[in-house]
């Protein structure tokens, strides 16, 4: 059975057939390793020392009767070169017997051939005589890149002297070429002629056919020599001559001559001879073999010869010719082949000229013509008509033909089944019908015929069975379970997956992705569907866990500063998405959401993630989802190693016992995240002395102290907190703030010493540093509660510490939580200040209730004194308590203009007297502040100091009021007050009065005493400026005219204006105050005065214009009347204005007691 070459092209006309044959038992792979280097490197070989080219086509198989026959007609078929190659480094056989089957395999083809070679791979030397090559695995390139060009010479230059011999032989010297088959040709001259011994020599037509099949020959050696334009004047006469001689075998090859010699010149990559034109150099022009993409440059490359291009035929004149030469050997009975050859050459001609009708047409002739093919060539037939369809774009009749060629794979003439052959042949199909080899690819643009598509698929199913490799199997599997499962009914899928399941079983190789072979092998599949991911989420670390970034130490003010400029650049980019943050060592996690679409329970296990870049330690999750279930919620876990840049690529699962890898590149972009871990932090583990407390423990291990604690108001709780060193890294900076607390104090309920804190510090790893706090529950915050409840507040110690190689960078925080219960303890109620018999004193008195359920110690200490005084207070009862303390001060009072003064004085009361309270009986203790009580202007001016100090001296000795001096009638009795200026500014326009009266003690006092006493001196001294301590003195005499009873009043008064003082009288609208109450002691003020004092003050809120009752008025203007005798002056005064300021200082009051003689 001849041989068909179902890869030729119309260019194999220019080209010597060369038969490369192994002799010997040479390695099938080292003859191919040669054979493959000279049909890719030797195709096209420059002639050594002229600038021509030969070129060779290398075949293994061609049957020397074929050569013979065929190579007539077509002599680019004839065998014109011969390579033989034998082995002697690993084989027995010697080296005479691999010559003697050199020389047979010679005589064989030795009717045709110019020339051979015999090369020989062995290390051993061979005799001198012998013309054989010697290579070795070493050198054989080298070698035969010398060989090679030497042969193609020595073949050129016989076949152009056969041409020369041709071109000038005489017409009467020609012979008759003839091939031994055309007796039977069935042609109209052989049938006419059939009976006939002898040919006419002399007959016209003889002459015709000689001459023309003679033009054809020297056609073939002139196209064989690279002369393309010199062949196509051949072809042209032959055609001419054969033509009108009726000719029709050699008229067709004559036809098929001309059409190569016209594409071939059209390709560019020709040689003119001398005689017709200048000789182009090889290359110029040079074009690919591709008829229709040269058509434009032909017109160009024959517009350099005009003289040649009469014989160049046009595209459609090429087609005609071949259709008429295929017609004619249709009409031969011994020419299918050639019929055959011409159609395949004819349907790559159409094809690179984009004819497709046409080319569909000649494929088809190939299909159907009858001529006898075995099996393999049958596939050859079948895969190169696919291959043209598929290079015109008919993909689906491409697929068709291919489905046919693997099924002829099958066929019953073949005894060994080549499955490798059907696998590849059935996935070069799979284009057509929208099944791209790269199923993911496929899988995004889903169209078709799913039946036909599933047809495909379960054959190729099959085939991988056949082929023992169910890797291959099993990803046509996934592929119709993930992307044709809306083709597929619940029970397919089932079936399918019990299927999938045992295929799974015999893979082995990685366990993240399918090995495949790499002869008939594709890329992995991922198995994205089942289970079907639908959200991915990474969970940021846990509040005690998370890196927090340290905060620049940078000016506040230039932080919150903000500067317009009208050039300042506007980005219109939107911001783009933070990169989140974890910490070496610690451990990632993501939120994934699974759905499982399959109607059976799908288990997932090894789930782990994909990452790249840095070193990452995944740990594995399992999941069961039950069929067709609702998203389900799984955690994959794992630990960064390293610090930088993960990417997280997706993740790795095994379901039904097959391991893939689901990146983004199958699956949805949004499972490629990026995360930055920065290097490891330390970790600290918080604990309290503090009882009662529980830990909360959280995920990943980490505690969170929670705290429940009840207490009183004012009760103190001191405590250790204890930070320890769980980690492997240094703790270098700790700082505590209060933080959360849901009541308005919450920064004054912990205390605590931070200069101690920093001291301890670093903490190393696996220690422990111990701070002692104390819990302060304030007793203002219940204090203004007027029942009995509890409050509820809680508060948080927040902890930032950090450490490590980042510790200015980055921070950890973690918190402690106090759920504190407050219970009242006890109130204060009825909160008065009243005056003491001191003048430097007064007294405190208050209510204390007891709130609690058990008996209280009320303790209460002056702070001058420091001597403690309790009570006793049984449960929800009240106790009066009176406590006499010094008055506050004037200069110390002022000092602080920034606090309101009620404010200040309660802090000042608070400073003086220390309030406790105490339960035996369950061992707490606490203090109570005065802070929430309520302090009048009256209040105020009974616990203020005035601001100068008067001492009061009786003959030259400091007297008090608790001393009674005894005189004689008749004695003079010296008095001397010395004022000093106590206050922390100066005072002026004062004046300063001693006056002396009886006290009756039935409320009536005695103030006109010209008949009882007599008063040498001055009684009133006007001061105009009192310096800041500067002191005066004033001083007088009395004789005392009775027996009796008498009191001295020593008071001190400032005006607002020294006209007054100048004038003797007293303005008492411009006295100045100094923010002080009005206290007049004088012998004529009575209980009833000072009760209207006390009410002007809590009804008014006297201030330093406050309007006095006349009750007031009248003792003043009394008073003045006394010293001044200007009764009416003084009263006037008092009437357009009646307010004044005057200090009387009962504390320097002297009980003076005359004795008669």
């Amino acid at each position: 059975m001849a041989g068909i070459d179902f890869s030729q092209t119309t260019f194999d006309h220019r080209c010597m057939l060369v038969l490369v044959q192994p002799v010997g038992n040479i390695p099938r792979q080292q003859f191919q390793r040669i054979y493959t280097l000279l049909r890719s490197r030797y195709q096209r070989v420059s002639l050594p020392n002229a600038n021509r080219v030969v070129r060779l086509k290398f075949v293994q198989n061609v049957h020397a009767h074929e050569s013979r026959i065929w190579g007539t007609l077509h002599m680019h078929k004839q065998v014109l070169g011969l390579f033989c190659i034998g082995d002697l480094t690993k084989t027995n056989d010697q080296f005479a017997q691999l010559n003697q089957k050199f020389q047979d395999t010679l005589t064989q083809y030795s009717e045709t051939l110019f020339d051979s070679r015999f090369i020989i791979m062995t290390d051993q030397s061979l005799p001198d005589q012998t013309e054989a090559i010697v290579i070795n695995l070493q050198n054989y390139q080298h070698v035969l890149s010398t060989a090679i060009p030497e042969f193609g010479a020595s073949l050129f230059w016989i076949l152009d002297s056969k041409r020369v011999e041709k071109l000038n032989e005489k017409p009467d010297k020609m012979t008759m070429l003839k091939i031994s088959l055309e007796n039977d040709s069935g042609s109209q001259d052989d049938r006419t002629d059939s009976n006939r011994n002898v040919f006419d020599v002399y007959q016209s037509g003889y002459k015709k056919k000689c001459a023309g099949r003679n033009k054809k020959r020297l056609g073939d050696l002139c196209l064989l020599a690279n002369l393309s334009y010199d062949a196509l004047s051949h072809y042209a006469a032959a055609v001419d001559g054969l033509r009108s001689a009726n000719d029709l075998l050699w008229l067709a090859s004559a036809l098929e001559g001309i059409c190569a010699a016209t594409i071939i010149c059209k390709s560019g990559d020709y040689v003119l001879t001398p005689g017709s034109a200048a000789v182009l150099p090889e290359g110029k022009g040079r074009r690919s073999p591709s008829f229709n993409a040269v058509a434009t440059k032909d017109d160009n490359a024959v517009a350099t010869v005009p003289s040649l291009n009469a014989n160049l035929l046009s595209t459609n004149d090429v087609i005609e010719r071949y259709l008429e030469a295929i017609k004619i050997y249709n009409r031969i009975n011994v020419a299918p082949l050639i019929e055959l050859e011409a159609n395949i050459k004819l349907a790559n001609v159409l094809a690179s000229a984009d004819k497709k009708v046409e080319t569909s047409e000649t494929l088809m002739r190939i299909l159907y013509t009858n001529y006898p093919l075995s099996e393999e060539q049958k596939i050859q037939r079948y895969c190169f008509v696919s291959h043209i369809y598929e290079k015109i774009n008919f993909g689906r009749k491409a697929a068709f033909i291919s489905r046919i060629a693997s099924m002829q794979c099958l066929s019953r003439n073949i005894t060994n089944h080549p499955w490798i052959a059907v696998y590849s042949l059935m996935k070069k199909a799979l284009k057509g019908y929208n099944l791209h080899p790269d199923f993911q690819l496929c899988a995004k643009d889903r169209s078709g015929w799913p039946a036909l598509q599933l047809h495909v698929l379960k054959e190729l199913i099959m085939c991988s069975r056949h082929l023992n490799d169910p890797a291959i199997a099993s990803r046509l599997l996934i592929f119709i379970l993930q992307f044709m499962d809306s083709s597929l009914s619940d029970s397919d899928k089932q079936t399918y997956c019990a299927l999938l399941e045992m295929q799974s079983k015999n893979i082995t190789g990685s366990p993240y992705q399918f090995t495949f072979n790499r002869n008939y092998g594709s890329q992995p599949m991922a198995m994205t569907m089942f289970p079907c991911i639908i959200q991915f989420t990474i969970v940021p670390l846990p509040t005690q866990l998370r890196p927090v970034k340290m905060l620049a130490n940078t000016d506040s003010d230039n932080q919150n500063c903000f500067i317009f400029s009208a050039l300042q650049k506007r980005s219109t980019k939107g911001k783009t998405d933070e990169i989140p943050i974890t910490i070496q060592n610690e451990t990632l996690r993501v939120e994934i959401k699974l759905v499982n679409p399959m109607p059976l329970e799908v288990k997932v296990s090894k789930m782990t993630l994909l990452v790249d870049d840095i070193a990452f330690d995944p740990h594995p999750a399992a999941i069961a989802l039950p069929p067709k279930s609702e998203p389900v919620s799984m955690m994959l876990t794992g630990i960064p190693c390293s610090k930088g840049k993960l990417h997280i690529l997706g993740y790795s699962s095994q379901v039904f016992g097959l391991n893939s890898l689901c990146t983004s590149t199958f699956c949805n972009e949004s499972l490629r995240r990026e995360i930055d871990v920065i290097p490891a932090l330390p970790l600290i583990r918080i604990s309290s002395t503090l009882s009662p407390g529980f830990v909360v423990t959280t995920s990943n291990e980490i505690q969170t102290l929670v705290t429940n604690l009840t207490t009183y108001t004012g009760e103190r709780n001191p405590f250790d907190m204890i930070f320890e060193n769980v980690s492997c890294i240094d703790v270098n900076f700790l700082n505590l703030q209060v933080v959360n607390s849901s009541s308005n104090s919450g920064a004054t309920l912990f205390d605590w010493c931070n200069e101690d804190l920093e001291h301890k510090l670093p903490c190393q790893q696996r220690k422990t540093i111990k701070l002692p706090i104390a819990l302060n529950i304030p007793y203002n915050d219940i204090a203004a509660v007027t029942d009995v409840n509890t409050e509820k507040i809680t508060s948080a110690l927040k902890c930032t510490y950090s450490g490590g190689i980042i510790h200015n960078e980055y921070c950890r925080q973690i918190e402690a939580v106090f759920n504190i219960t407050i219970k009242p303890s006890v109130r204060i109620l009825n909160f008065d200040v009243l005056s003491d018999d001191s003048c430097n004193e007064c007294l405190i008195v208050f209510d204390v209730e007891n709130l609690t359920t058990f008996s209280i110690e009320f303790y209460w200490t002056v702070t001058k004194t420091g001597k403690p005084t309790h009570i006793l207070i049984p449960k929800g009862a009240a106790r009066r308590v009176a406590i006499s303390i010094e008055k506050i001060e004037i200069a110390k009072v002022s000092n602080q203009e920034n606090l309101l003064k009620e404010k200040l004085y309660l802090k000042k009361l608070s400073d003086a007297i220390e309030l406790r309270w105490r339960i035996r009986s369950c061992g707490k203790s606490g203090i109570v502040q005065l802070n929430s009580n309520h302090l009048t202007l009256g209040m105020i001016d009974r616990i203020t100091l005035a601001p100068v100090k008067i001492d009061v001296h009786v003959n030259d000795k400091p007297i008090s009021s608790e001393v009674q001096d005894s005189f004689t009638v008749g004695s003079t009795v010296s008095v001397k007050a010395v004022i000093t200026n106590i206050s922390g500014s100066p005072l002026q326009n004062l004046c300063i009065t001693i006056e002396s009266y009886q006290d009756y003690e039935n409320g009536y006092y005695d103030t006109q005493l010209l008949d009882k006493c007599a008063v040498v001196g001055t009684e009133h001294l006007v001061v105009p400026e009192l310096k800041i301590a500067q002191t005066i003195e004033q001083e007088c005499h009395i004789v005392f005219f009775g027996a009796g009873k008498y009191c001295l009043d020593v008071s001190c008064i400032q005006f607002a204006e020294s006209s007054f003082l100048n004038n003797n009288l007293y303005d008492l609208s411009d006295i100045d105050k100094k923010s002080q109450s009005v206290n007049i002691y004088s012998h004529q003020t009575t209980k009833d005065t000072k009760n209207s004092l006390v009410k002007i003050e809590a009804k008014d809120s006297i201030t330093s214009n406050s309007k006095y009752t006349d009750s007031t008025i009248s003792s003043a203007k009394a008073k003045i009347d006394s010293n001044f005798g200007s009764g009416k002056t003084s009263a006037k005064i008092f009437q357009q204005n009646p307010t004044y300021k005057v200090w009387s200082f009962k504390s320097n009051i002297a009980m003076i007691v005359v004795m008669p003689n």
